[in-house]
């Protein structure tokens, strides 16, 4: 498919050879159990706080921060 994993997923890339001798190189998911369990936070969050905007405010106050957040300014939430 293509494309970056989404969080609680990483990539794992193996290579095998297929019955005429030729390399393939086959990706498969593994489950990040660290970012699973974030993602569970989130979402539970989120259904909490009923809005995104709101689930940001609490994520970024309790400095629950996913890897690929670029936060420039905290001030606003605290």
């Amino acid at each position: 498919m293509g494309g970056s994993p989404s969080l609680g997923y990483s990539r794992k890339r193996e290579s095998c050879f297929d019955e005429n001798g030729n390399e393939k190189a086959i990706s498969f998911l593994v489950k990040e159990l660290e970012e699973v369990n974030l993602v569970k936070i989130i979402f539970s969050t989120y259904l909490k706080q009923g809005s995104i905007h709101q689930t940001e405010k609490y994520l970024i106050k309790n400095n629950i921060v996913p890897p690929f957040w670029k936060v420039f300014c905290f001030n606003n939430y605290t």
